[in-house]
């Protein structure tokens, strides 16, 4: 018996014929509901099958990259690598970890548990098999494990290139790097070193998902066209391209 798919119409307005206030840049299904979790300007919104919006926070002032919704909260990170959020599902703050240079008399003043990161933050993911850890990349070539109901630093180990995702596979924690690399981490051995490492793109690694025993990449290749003759002059055209990667985890 073989699925069938259909294409639905897109969203382009709400309920009351509004649209949408902006253009959508992470999604997240809820896991309990049935929410669909958008990220956008540096805003989260929280929007339901009959097309109407529900709750919906600020985040920070840069456009959001990733969005991940859990049992009872959702997990935000921006572009621009400033913070990563917890909030409940209520916009709520439960903490942030964010990149300061200087911790100012400004974090002081919050009401929720903020963390200082030494680096701008680039990606997140959850530990494979917990719910208790957080694995975050930074743009120091460096894995930070985090406590995922308070933002406290565990540990904080180095990482071969500079990683650009994360991604939680049954055993391993998934990173894509700037190397073009994807590479497997095991949290059960602190993550000192890298298990396995293939080199997947010619350059950054911008996409990563796991699904199962599967990997899914995308990534900047380079792509080379045959001389093109003009009367005695000829012409190699190389121009980066995006690859995509289908691979196997053994």
């Amino acid at each position: 018996m073989s699925n069938a798919y259909y294409v639905a119409q897109p969203i382009t307005q709400l309920q009351d014929s509004s649209p949408l206030p902006f253009p959508v840049t992470a999604l997240a299904f809820d896991p309990l509901s049935d929410v669909l979790w958008t990220g956008s300007a540096g805003q989260v919104s929280a929007y339901y099958h009959n097309r109407t919006r529900g709750v919906y926070w600020r985040h920070s002032k840069n456009t959001v990259t990733k969005v991940a919704a859990e049992d009872s909260h959702v997990r935000v990170i921006d572009a621009v690598g400033r913070q990563l959020g917890a909030y409940s599902k209520g916009g709520v703050t439960r903490w942030q970890y964010r990149y300061a240079r200087v911790f100012t008399s400004r974090l002081l003043v919050l009401t929720y548990y903020s963390v200082k990161s030494a680096a701008p933050l680039t990606t997140f993911c959850n530990s494979p098999g917990s719910t208790s850890t957080l694995v975050v990349g930074s743009t120091s070539a460096e894995l930070t494990v985090l406590n995922a109901s308070t933002g406290d630093i565990i540990r904080q180990v180095p990482s071969s290139a500079r990683v650009t995702r994360l991604e939680s596979s049954p055993d391993f924690v998934l990173s894509g790097s700037a190397d073009g690399c994807i590479r497997t981490h095991d949290i059960r051995t602190s993550m000192r070193r890298t298990e396995n490492q293939v080199k997947a793109h010619q350059g950054v690694v911008q996409g990563l998902e796991c699904n199962g025993n599967w990997v899914y990449s995308i990534g900047l290749g380079i792509r080379y066209e045959p001389a093109i003759s003009r009367g005695e002059l000829a012409f190699n055209t190389t121009y980066l391209a995006l690859d995509a990667r289908i691979l196997t985890l053994s």
